[in-house]
């Protein structure tokens, strides 16, 4: 009895171990070749400006600035105009 329950233990775990691996290797992604990236440094300039002294102040007295610098307001606004998907 205690030999059945020991071999249904490890059968469970190596079940688990199986399903994990399963779930997070990238095997049923596809080839997918990802599109070159094109980069103009004076968009970049621009963007890290903005980002890095353009919405100062950013703490918790100033939330206008918080809200114009995140993701929701600036970055996502930046890839939709790009046709990324947000």
């Amino acid at each position: 009895m205690k030999r059945v329950i020991v071999s249904l233990m490890i059968g469970f775990l190596l079940l688990l171990v199986g399903v994990w691996f399963a779930l997070t290797q990238p095997i049923f992604t596809g080839n997918r070749i990802p599109r070159a990236v094109t980069v103009v440094p004076d968009r970049l300039r621009i963007h890290v400006y903005t980002l890095a002294e353009g919405f100062v102040p950013r703490d918790y007295r100033h939330p206008e600035n918080l809200d114009r610098a995140t993701v929701r307001d600036f970055v996502f606004g930046i890839w939709d105009l790009l046709g990324n998907r947000v």
